[in-house]
């Protein structure tokens, strides 16, 4: 599938480290790097950073370039949907996610999980997981940092546009679509930055190699769809689709409306050699080897899994995802 995010006006790429990701208490202590961000994404074909300010295009009053029509049909990016796919998405998010899918503060954290899943996490990255470029642990940090990054560059955007944090779902519907377009493009751009840092310590750049094109064509392909769903059904719709997304696919992830009650239900099953979690016979626990540092203070561990799992240290987090955290199901069987 062609794709053609990357082929508009790009925009400045900061992190929005410096916004309160709302109801986590954290604030963003990484640094922005977006005063390295522009000679970095500068290096990418088709790209002019300083073309466009760091605002939506509304505030700007100058449209981002339209793609063609025929291009567009050509390209295959928008997908084919369901007529009463509205009604389906919203009874998803209500009755498998568990979540009032009117919560504008909800439907975007779960945003931020849909597109790190489909533009960063099933992407040419998984490759790169399986030459050990990236380790189970990375995974887990990387995907956790990029959920809540992304969670606070949306929230930023809300403010730019004008929605207040207490305003219903339905106001995104009011969005132009420039104003969305141009969203994606800046998720695009802040994805595939070689300049940004891992919480891993190394930078995109140094992970992706020679193939960093690989993931700029995947981001891009991911994010195209997601941008045209909104022409063609809404701003909303296409927010509470990549929602679904992320509410069904990442359970397990940090952000999820479900991951407090896993974190417990972990810090439970650590503690109880015979929880069903490690087995019939608890076998799974005795294979594991000798818990970390960080893991032996669970008081410590669950505070850092709730607000800041990209912290953890290599080893700790190599040992979670070995201890099953992303099979634990979420409740006992025990009697």
């Amino acid at each position: 599938m062609v794709a053609f995010i990357r082929d508009h006006e790009a925009v400045p790429g900061g992190e929005a480290g410096d916004v309160v990701a709302a109801g986590q208490g954290l604030r963003g202590d990484d640094v922005d790097d977006a005063a390295q961000f522009r000679p970095a994404a500068a290096e990418l074909p088709g790209h002019n950073l300083s073309a466009v300010p760091d605002v939506p295009a509304s505030q700007y009053g100058d449209r981002l370039s339209y793609c063609q029509t025929a291009r567009r049909a050509k390209s295959g990016a928008v997908m084919v949907l369901r007529p009463r796919e509205d009604e389906l998405v919203v009874q998803i998010l209500r009755d498998q996610v568990g979540i009032d899918p009117r919560s504008l503060r909800t439907i975007l954290r779960l945003t931020a999980l849909g597109l790190v899943n489909s533009a960063w996490r099933n992407t040419h990255v998984e490759d790169w997981y399986a030459e050990g470029r990236l380790h189970d642990g990375d995974m887990l940090r990387i995907s956790s940092q990029m959920s809540w990054r992304l969670d606070q560059l949306l929230w930023r955007w809300r403010t730019q546009i004008g929605i207040a944090p207490d305003a219903p779902v339905h106001f995104l519907d009011e969005i132009s679509f420039d104003d969305f377009r141009w969203l994606g493009c800046r998720i695009y751009q802040w994805i595939v930055n070689p300049s940004r840092r891992l919480p891993t310590g190394a930078t995109l750049r140094d992970v992706a190699r020679e193939n960093l094109p690989q993931l700029q064509n995947d981001a891009d392909e991911a994010l195209t769809a997601f941008v045209y769903q909104a022409e063609d059904r809404g701003v909303g719709f296409a927010f509470r689709r990549a929602a679904a997304h992320g509410g069904l696919a990442c359970r397990h992830w940090w952000g999820h409306p479900a991951w407090p009650d896993l974190v417990d239900r972990f810090i439970r099953a650590l503690d109880d050699p015979g929880d069903p979690h490690w087995g019939d016979n608890g076998e799974f626990r005795v294979r594991l080897p000798a818990e970390p540092a960080a893991v032996q203070d669970r008081s410590s561990l669950r505070r850092t899994l709730l607000r800041q799992p990209w912290t953890l240290d290599f080893g700790s987090a190599q040992w979670i995802v070995a201890a099953g955290i992303g099979y634990l199901r979420h409740t006992s069987s025990r009697p």
